[in-house]
């Protein structure tokens, strides 16, 4: 493989990285919310 393919390589996968990081962050983020929201129910209607 030449210099320039290994580097598009390179930049192409830390991008996948960065894609998957985002993902699996927004996806906390989103069962953080679910889980304040299930303990603000209880706690409003128990």
């Amino acid at each position: 493989m030449s210099s320039l393919s290994l580097e598009l390589l390179k930049n192409s996968m830390i991008q996948i990285n960065k894609t998957v990081s985002n993902a699996h962050f927004n996806t906390a983020e989103t069962d953080r919310e679910f889980i304040f929201q299930q303990l603000y129910f209880m706690e409003l209607f128990f």
